[in-house]
């Protein structure tokens, strides 16, 4: 899946979310033991070296991004 693509959906589903239940699944979803961001994450060694620190910077700055909704919703 495209990264920018894959930032879109993230955003998408955030706005989604009422109640506790959808923000865990949200949460699974992404950042889960088979989630999106974290099946990106484990690419990133079979990638070409030069590759690899923009490819997991962009991948960090996805993940980032998911903790913080997941801060702003549980503040909600």
């Amino acid at each position: 899946m495209d990264l920018d693509a894959l930032k879109a959906n993230l955003k998408k589903d955030f706005k989604k979310i009422v109640s506790q239940e959808e923000l865990n699944q949200f949460k699974v979803k992404y950042l889960g033991k088979k989630g999106q961001i974290t099946k990106l994450s484990k690419k990133i060694k079979s990638l070409p070296s030069k590759d690899r620190p923009t490819y997991g910077k962009k991948i960090g700055e996805l993940r980032s991004l998911c903790e913080d909704f997941l801060d702003l919703a549980q503040e909600k």
